[in-house]
């Protein structure tokens, strides 16, 4: 109570305040940040990187305004718009497909009995993977659990075996570090912007919240 009364007492000209998932910490809302201080050099911001429970609790206690997840972050005090969408992505170290290969969408029972770095099933979308994979015989062979894609990125650099992760982590990591495939599968990634029921977006931050699309469809565009 004591976290949410002090925010109520911010003033209107209070910073842009977001908060983000960490895959969106890499790259999307760094460069749309970037862009509107270029626009506007007056602005001055506040971004933070929070897991999509913690995100809700943030914006509901008003200590950020706006939050960006993959996440479907549905609750009854906050408004969720849809960005953008992609497809899930396989990952595998560098030299494990052709050039050919690296062109067609990977199968799923393709993962059969591979080895795989899973995602943590609290992760919704981690949830819904591995509600697939479950069906795959024999099923992929996963002996390291994560939290966060970038960490299965680096797992998978490292020889770790195979991972299913979100576009934008997929094409950050760059083919240098790993190679990336569609995977096969009938399922969206979808960005969020997520903001309060109660409050109306003032121009700026509906401007950055246009930007981050913009650069999210350019940066789907590259798969």
């Amino acid at each position: 109570m004591q976290r949410l009364t002090s925010n109520f007492a911010l003033p209107e000209s209070y910073p842009l305040r977001v908060t983000c998932t960490p895959t969106l910490a890499q790259a999307l809302v760094p460069d749309a940040t970037t862009l509107l201080r270029k626009a506007c050099p007056a602005v001055t911001a506040e971004l933070s990187t929070q897991h999509s429970a913690e995100m809700c609790e943030s914006l509901t206690l008003r200590e950020t305004d706006i939050g960006l997840t993959l996440q479907d972050a549905s609750h009854p005090e906050l408004r969720q718009q849809s960005l953008c969408q992609g497809r899930v992505m396989v990952i595998a170290p560098p030299g494990r497909w052709s050039r050919a290969e690296l062109a067609q969408p990977l199968p799923v029972a393709a993962l059969a009995g591979e080895p795989m770095v899973g995602i943590a099933v609290q992760d919704a979308l981690g949830n819904l993977l591995q509600s697939h994979l479950m069906h795959v015989d024999p099923p992929p062979r996963i002996s390291v659990w994560v939290q966060t894609y970038q960490l299965a990125c680096a797992l998978v650099a490292q020889g770790a075996g195979l991972a299913l992760v979100d576009p934008f982590t997929a094409l950050q990591s760059g083919g240098h570090v790993v190679q990336t495939r569609p995977l096969a599968l009938e399922l969206d990634v979808v960005l969020h912007a997520v903001y309060r029921l109660d409050s109306q977006l003032n121009p700026l931050q509906k401007r950055f919240i246009e930007l981050v699309r913009k650069l999210a469809r350019q940066t789907l565009d590259l798969a």
